[in-house]
Formats: C-alpha cells, structure tokens, sequence
C-alpha cells in the first residue's frame, strides 16, 4: 500500500485518531509527544469557544497521514504556533514530511508569528536530530510524563467531615461556574478553563467521565480542590489533567485524599493505567510520588524560526 495525507475533518475524524493516540500509547510510551486524553482536552477545552460555535478553525491544522486506511501520523496544534507530530513509530521516515508540513501550516495561519514550537523527548534522537537540521533551538521549559500502574487500592487518609467530595456534573452549571472559578484562582493567567460553559462542553467528549472526575467542597460551600480526568475509550487507561488544589490547602492532606479517591475509582472500574503529563511543584510532586507515580520520559520544546 501507498502512503497518502489528508486534511482532517473532526466529525469524521475526531474519533479515528484518538483511536490512534491510543494504540500508540500502549505501543511506545517514548514515542508519545500527547496522550489522547490531550487529544480532547485540545478540542473542548483549549479550543472550546470554536467548539461552542461549531467553526472549528484549528481543524485546517491537522494533517492525517494513512498507510492504505491506516493512520500511521498526525500533526496539528494546540495554541497558535505550538505543534505536535504523532507518529507510528514504524514510520518514522515520514517525520521530516510532517515537519515540513507544521512549518508551512504555521506559516499560513499565523504568519505574525516568528517562531513554532515543537515537542521531543529527551532520548528521541531520531527527531531531536531532525528539528536541529530546521535550525530548531532548545527552549529552557522542561515538561515530565509520570505513569501510574494501578495494581491496588489505597488506604486515605482522614478528611475533615466538613469537607464533602463531589463529582464534576457538567450539566450542573453552578458546579461549573465553581470549578471555573478554582481553575482561574489556582492558574490565573490561563484561559483554559475560563468560565462555566468551557467546563459544561466537556459532557460532548468522550473522553470526559464524570464518575471520574472529582471536587472538593468546604464547609463555607468553598471549591477547594478538583481533578479532572479524561478516559481512554480502547484501553484501560486514564490521562488526568489538570490536579488543582487552592494554594491554602495544598499542604493539608486534601491533595492526597482526592488524588486518591481518583485512583481507587479507577481500581474499581478495572482501568490499568493512570498518565499524568504536565508541570507541578514539589508539594504535588510528593503527593504523585506517594502514590506510586513513576517518571517515564522528559519532553523538551524546541523552537524553529519561520
């Protein structure tokens, strides 16, 4: 068979390549530059005013590249000038293509902008090697992939009976409104999760459960804590993102009991698995690790000047 590209179009398409995303995160955790569960928080949550208006403009982003009716690469972006390239790593000779591609789709849609970025891990040499020959520079942030294996239950420590753990009913709006309203206190200068509608969006993906996904309400009727988690919909496994805890409580043990009572959920409904790929402090990073996160792979960003 011959290998062909085509545009995506994410009614027909949005489905097929988180099927893809998710063979090739079982198949190759070092080749994996986003977790499927990225996939969709992409769509309903960084892009989720197009998604509210049906004129998805990061659609012309994406490119699908197929061996017969196979897909064996994508590339597409998340913000303007930050790509991805996901490809089998049995077609890694593609790659350079798919850069190319990136390039001069970032050249089209944003030609205000000076420089992309791009994802590699640190022992991926194959692509390191290849961003280098576009004159690709190393940035200085410095992005860690942790990965549960979820083999037990956890025993929690004890929380307050003023504290009750609630989950995330995206048709409820004030719980909505809530978490929007934690998410912007916790990361004021993101718009991900900027208002009630951006949460209530996430009932449309099929990655979102609600059943997984929790918060932590005090005695004042106070958001101080939640953890969204988005299902892979072929394999056991889980990418949760993002963990926010109200900086007043991030040294009680609120963090480690909703942490927790995620991860035995999980245990309960049989998932195998639980990736969490984003930066946090060391009061979190204590808290992943007394769980048994492992770190399984850095990713630097490179930039290339257009």
């Amino acid at each position: 068979m011959s290998i062909s590209k085509r545009k995506f179009v994410c009614e027909k398409d949005f489905d097929n390549v988180n099927k893809f995303l998710s063979d090739i995160n079982i198949l190759d955790q070092h080749t994996d530059n986003w977790d499927n569960g990225r996939w969709s928080f992409n769509r309903f949550c960084i892009h989720s005013s197009e998604e509210a208006t049906g004129k998805r403009d990061w659609e012309d982003g994406v490119q699908i590249w197929e061996d017969g009716d196979k897909i064996i690469g994508v590339c597409h972006y998340e913000e303007a000038g930050d790509y991805f390239l996901q490809v089998h790593p049995n077609y890694k000779y593609i790659e350079e293509e798919m850069l190319v591609y990136a390039i001069n789709n970032c050249r089209t849609h944003f030609p205000d902008i000076e420089n992309m970025n791009l994802s590699s891990y640190c022992d991926d040499e194959k692509r390191v090697s290849l961003l280098q020959k576009y004159g690709a520079k190393k940035n200085e942030f410095v992005d860690n992939y942790r990965k549960l294996i979820i083999n037990k239950k956890h025993e929690l420590p004890s929380l307050s009976p003023s504290i009750k753990i609630i989950n995330i009913d995206t048709s409820d709006r004030v719980i909505c409104e809530k978490i929007a309203e934690l998410y912007t206190k916790i990361w004021p200068t993101s718009t991900y999760m900027s208002n009630g509608d951006t949460v209530m969006s996430f009932v449309n993906s099929p990655a979102f459960n609600s059943e997984l996904s929790f918060a932590l309400v005090n005695e004042m009727d106070e958001y101080v804590a939640f953890y969204v988690l988005w299902s892979d919909s072929y394999n056991k496994h889980a990418h949760l993102y993002p963990f926010g805890i109200d900086p007043e409580y991030r040294e009680s043990v609120i963090p480690s009991y909703i942490l927790g009572s995620g991860i035995n959920k999980l245990y309960d409904l049989g998932y195998d698995s639980l990736g969490l790929n984003a930066w946090y402090g060391d009061l979190e990073e204590k808290v992943f690790k007394s769980y048994g996160f492992k770190d399984i792979g850095y990713g630097n960003t490179y930039t290339i000047n257009i």
